[in-house]
């Protein structure tokens, strides 16, 4: 591809050969894949292929980045779980030791007969408290099963009335130092079927909310 002249001379019949030749001048075009169309056409096509390499790559980077904080901050929080739950297990057997020790006393005293009627009541509650304290406890031990999601309700058949009244026993106490008096009506739950655990912390909570906020 090129501008080229082509250049002619011609004689008449008699052989007199003109001195001047005849000019024609013409070009070969470059072809397509040649010209500085396609040169800069080649050129955007290799910076948008390095420039989409260079965003690939960095995708991916950014992805595995990602990727490995999220597993480090998963396995970190597993290690937090962990711990707070060695933490519980260890705290709640600390302080199952100082409340069997303080249900000895206890018994040992309601064992008398001179005790008084009142003096029996009040440490009946203490007992009952302390009972059911040691109860929480040993429910806090249970804190595995809770995370693992295999706590079950216990229901079996019992006389709810009874559970109930203790429950409200218990209260009455903490509620005559604020001169709250507490009434019910329980009605003929002498078989039940029902989680005593579940059922003793619901109506305590609700009862421990209505005497602190009464």
């Amino acid at each position: 591809p090129n501008t080229y002249t082509f250049l002619a001379t011609s004689s008449n019949y008699e052989g007199i050969w003109n001195k001047t030749p005849t000019t024609y001048s013409f070009e070969i075009s470059k072809p397509w894949f040649k010209t500085d169309i396609a040169y800069i056409s080649y050129g955007l096509l290799l910076l948008s292929g390095v420039f989409a390499i260079y965003s690939y790559f960095r995708f991916k980077w950014k992805l595995e980045t990602q990727v490995r904080l999220e597993h480090a901050e998963s396995k970190r929080l597993k290690q937090l779980d962990e711990f707070k739950t060695n933490l519980y297990t260890n705290i709640t057997h600390e302080f199952r030791t100082p409340l069997t020790l303080i249900s000895g006393p206890i018994d040992h005293q309601l064992s008398k007969e001179t005790l008084k009627p009142e003096d029996r009541k009040e440490l009946n509650i203490v007992k009952q408290n302390a009972n059911r304290l040691l109860h929480l406890v040993n429910q806090m031990l249970d804190l595995s099963l809770i995370d693992s999601g295999q706590l079950r309700l216990l229901v079996e058949e019992g006389d709810l009335n009874i559970l109930l009244r203790q429950i409200v026993a218990a209260f009455q106490y903490k509620a005559d130092d604020k001169d709250i008096l507490i009434t019910t009506a329980i009605k003929n739950l002498t078989h039940v079927w029902f989680d005593v655990d579940l059922l003793e912390k619901i109506i305590s909570n609700l009862l421990s909310n209505a005497i602190k906020y009464a």
